[in-house]
């Protein structure tokens, strides 16, 4: 069985608009239920950031500061419920942290 170019494009156009649909349809569903409160939302932090949580940050090593800050920012953001990652709140809680007095 032999498929014309013309009616194989024709089905991948009506294949995608389906698939975009549902995923729309499944994405706009959970949001509804997550803002009536139905379901809640959580994407608690790591057991890496606990930890890293717990220490004072090691204001002397870029790599343990910028982790200390993704943590304190992904924290944040979930205890606060905000729509986006405060990472220049968390720098800015970091600097405090690690000025010299």
């Amino acid at each position: 069985m032999e498929i014309a170019s013309e009616d194989l494009q024709a089905l991948v156009e009506r294949t995608g608009v389906t698939a975009a649909e549902l995923t729309g349809s499944k994405i706009a569903h959970q949001v509804a239920k997550e803002l009536s409160g139905q379901v809640l939302h959580s994407s608690p932090v790591s057991p890496h950031c606990q930890a890293i949580l717990n220490q004072p940050p090691r204001c002397w090593d870029f790599r343990g500061i910028r982790a200390f800050v993704m943590c304190q920012a992904w924290d944040i953001m979930e205890k606060e419920r905000r729509p986006k990652l405060p990472v220049g709140e968390a720098w800015t809680q970091a600097r405090r942290v690690c000025i010299k007095p």
